[in-house]
């Protein structure tokens, strides 16, 4: 379970909302090579269970997952890259 952010500065920002699960990983690792361990990425995302899905996928690959915030046209998932 993510805590629910209001509002928190992320370091980079990647949008994600008008793609696939798949396309979104990808998308997501190449935002993570160019930030630094301990920093935070902020992923737009649309669909919530693109989003959950993330979370998990997030998490197995080590990645930290601070919490998340919804408004009316997307979710944000905030993750901070651990290496």
């Amino acid at each position: 379970m993510t805590a629910q952010i209001d509002q928190l500065y992320a370091d980079s920002e990647v949008d994600v909302r008008l793609l696939t699960f798949e396309q979104a990983a990808k998308e997501i690792m190449r935002c993570l090579i160019g930030v630094a361990p301990g920093e935070l990425v902020e992923i737009k995302v649309a669909d919530p269970t693109i989003a959950g899905r993330l979370i998990e996928w997030a998490r197995t690959i080590g990645q930290k997952i601070i919490g998340s915030s919804a408004d009316s046209d997307s979710q944000r998932v905030y993750l901070e890259r651990q290496y």
